[in-house]
C-alpha cells in the first residue's frame, strides 16, 4: 500500500465543499486519522452537491457538521475539525503526514504550498472548475 511507504497516519483535508468532503468520508473509510480545515458555512446550495451536509446543517460550520458525519463513519480514527480560515498566523494547524489542497483560494494554497515544502510535508493539490446541476 503506499501510505505505508510514507507512513502516512494523518491527513489534513483543507476545504471540505464537494471535493474535500468527498476524499474526506473515502479516507475515514479507510482508518485514516483527519484534521478538518474550512471556515465556511453550510449554504442552501451545497446540499444538493456535498453529501455530508444536509438542510438542517445551514447556517453551521462545514469542519464541525464533517467531523460528526465522518466519526458517524468510523468511530475508530481521530478527527478534529478547524472551523477557521487559514492564515499565516495558523498554518501549524495543517500540519500532518499528508495535505490534501481542496480550496478555491490561491492566498491559502500558495500558504499552504509553502509551508508543506519548507516543512517536507507530502501535498496534493486538488480542484474543480465548476460543477453542473439540474
Amino acid at each position: 500500500m503506499p501510505s505505508q511507504a510514507y507512513n502516512i497516519k494523518t491527513i489534513s483535508i483543507v476545504g471540505l465543499g464537494t471535493l474535500g468532503s468527498e476524499i474526506a468520508k473515502q479516507l475515514a473509510r479507510c482508518n485514516y486519522n483527519l484534521k478538518l480545515i474550512d471556515f465556511d458555512e453550510v449554504e442552501s446550495r451545497n446540499i444538493k452537491i456535498q453529501a455530508l451536509y444536509n438542510k438542517a446543517d445551514i447556517g453551521k460550520q462545514k469542519a464541525e457538521i464533517a467531523e460528526k458525519r465522518l466519526k458517524k463513519i468510523n468511530k475508530n480514527i481521530s478527527i478534529k475539525s478547524f472551523p477557521e480560515k487559514l492564515t499565516s498566523k495558523n498554518l501549524a494547524i495543517i500540519s500532518s503526514d499528508l495535505v490534501i489542497d481542496c480550496t478555491d483560494n490561491l492566498t491559502a494554497r500558495f500558504l499552504m504550498s509553502d509551508f508543506c515544502y519548507t516543512q517536507a510535508t507530502l501535498t496534493l493539490m486538488a480542484a474543480g472548475n465548476q460543477i453542473l446541476t439540474h
